[in-house]
């Protein structure tokens, strides 16, 4: 019971969520368009993927999916 209380409280079983934007080229008023961007990075391994999923899909580190 204390290994399962220590998993949900662990701080990196979450997800970390950057958001970022990238250029997109111009409209047609030659204005730049930005696209934003969102990915993930995960708080025990810290490699990133844009998907979030319940387990790391590298260290398979089970996430807390409540926040």
């Amino acid at each position: 019971m204390d290994e399962l209380i220590k998993e949900i409280k662990d701080p990196d079983s979450v997800w970390i969520e950057y958001k970022t934007s990238s250029y997109g080229g111009t409209d047609e008023n030659n204005e730049a368009k930005w696209i934003p961007k969102k990915f993930y990075r995960c708080g025990k391994c810290r490699r990133g993927t844009v998907v979030r999923t319940p387990y790391c899909p590298y260290c398979g580190r089970k996430m807390n999916t409540g926040n």
